[in-house]
Order: structure tokens, then sequence, then C-alpha cells
């Protein structure tokens, strides 16, 4: 069940890849999240480890620093959230497997796609 549950979710991620990027280049992460402390201090620190030139400001914080810290957030959760549940009998170690494939399917299918749209 695993491997057709994960081929199932990256079949979807695939067939979504656009919208999904389409999506986050559109938006921004909403003032109430990024004005979080949690939120702060994780996309400071990627500030400070992911030094680049931004619109002539070297070092400046971008949508990328926001949005990377926004996944990690979420990866975090998710790990957290699938794992209590294990622990709770609620939840099947497949779903657990499952869900940290997602993320990071999702992560390579983004790079694959940056070769398709520049």
């Amino acid at each position: 069940m695993t491997m057709k549950l994960e081929s199932s979710i990256r079949q979807f991620l695939e067939s979504q890849r656009e919208q999904i990027v389409d999506f986050i280049e559109q938006h921004s992460i909403p003032d109430n999240i990024t004005s979080e402390t949690a939120f702060h201090n994780i996309a400071n620190e990627l500030q400070k480890l992911f030094i680049h030139n931004h619109r002539g400001q070297i070092g400046g914080r971008d949508k990328a620093h926001n949005v990377m810290a926004m996944a990690i957030i979420c990866s975090m959760w998710c790990g957290w959230l699938s794992q209590a549940k294990i622990n709770k009998n609620s939840y099947v170690q497949e779903w657990v497997d499952s869900f940290k494939k997602a993320i990071t399917d999702a992560f390579e299918i983004g790079q694959k796609y940056s070769e398709d749209r520049r």
C-alpha cells in the first residue's frame, strides 16, 4: 500500500507542479505569520546562512527565505504530528513514511520543474 500511496501523491504533485509554483510566485506568506516569533527566528537564521545579492542588497531577506522558513515549520509539524499519531496508535507507520516522502518528492519535483520553467 505504501508504494501505491506514494506513487499516487507523486503523480498528483507532478500534475499540479505549475499551479503550485504559480501559487507561491503570486502570493506572499501573510504578515500575521511572518510577524510571529518562531517564524521570524527561523527566517532570520536562514537569512544569515543563505546570503545572496537581492536587488543590489547583499544579505537581505527575501521571499525565498520566508517560503523556506514556512516549509521548514510545516515539515517539522508534519513530522511531529505523524509520529505523535503513531505513538497513540492513530496512524500506521506507512503513513508517516509517506508524509516524509511527499515532502521530499515535492522538493525534487520543483527542482526538475525549474528545467522546464526558467
